[in-house]
């Protein structure tokens, strides 16, 4: 993208409908009641790609945060938690256990997507976005950062649309922090036919405002986590109830 671009960006903002509020600046004087509807943010940097797989940076990071939502992440306590997941997976909870392949160690862990995930055009968010995501993300030629993640997990079993089980070739103390992307695969197969061309042909190059991109932005209702026998010290399982 290049600044001509930016009435795609002003257009990608009013996805995030019900995020925006009224916040005067300090030292502004109160505005009226149509300006308190919107808040304007600028950022010093434009990002090169809305894509979340290719070109991490942190104006792009921050714009993804309010129309999309990754796998886990982290919270106020530095503690993984789920956000398009109904329970983070650990070895007390047997959604992880360890697992020899090709005679190395690993790991497996089992998440479950959120049973009402979906894309903005109503699509339901499913393991078939999971694989796709992978595919887009260990192919060389793809354009993908952080790769290296996409490569310690050697393997995905599909259980059914929404349950998957991640196959990892080592074992650390982050096993459960998953912090994957998607990408609809509905809408990005057709692009990825090849793979050189693709960060060319992605939808969020050619057509950056189609709703059905973004899986967010989600309001979380309410957190609990599970009882202490089946957490670690490092991890912390919860539950979400969310709003599209």
């Amino acid at each position: 993208m290049s600044p001509k671009d930016y009435p795609i960006i002003k257009a990608l903002w009013r996805l995030v409908a019900g995020i925006a509020v009224g916040v005067p600046l300090l030292g502004a004087p109160l505005a009226d009641a149509a300006e308190r509807d919107s808040l304007t943010i600028g950022v010093s940097t434009y990002p090169p790609t809305i894509n979340p797989l290719i070109d991490l940076t942190v104006a792009k990071s921050y714009v993804l945060g309010m129309v999309n939502r990754p796998l886990t992440a982290y919270d106020a306590g530095w503690q993984p938690i789920c956000v398009l997941c109904t329970a983070l997976p650990t070895l007390e909870n047997g959604k992880a256990a360890l697992e020899e392949r090709d005679g190395k160690p690993g790991i497996a862990v089992t998440f479950t997507l959120l049973p009402d995930a979906k894309w903005g055009d109503g699509t339901p968010v499913t393991t078939r976005d999971v694989q796709f995501t992978w595919e887009i993300g260990r192919n060389p030629k793809s354009g993908a950062a952080n790769a290296e993640m996409y490569r310690r997990i050697t393997a995905i079993t599909v259980v059914d649309d929404k349950t998957f089980t991640l196959h990892i070739d080592r074992v650390s103390f982050d096993y459960n922090a998953v912090p994957l992307q998607l990408v609809p695969a509905h809408l990005e197969r057709a692009r990825f036919e090849d793979p050189a061309q693709y960060r060319s042909r992605t939808l969020y190059e050619t057509e950056p405002v189609n709703p059905g991109l973004y899986a967010g932005p989600r309001r979380q209702r309410s957190r609990r986590s599970m009882p202490a026998s089946t957490t670690s010290s490092t991890s912390r399982a919860c539950s979400t109830r969310t709003s599209t």
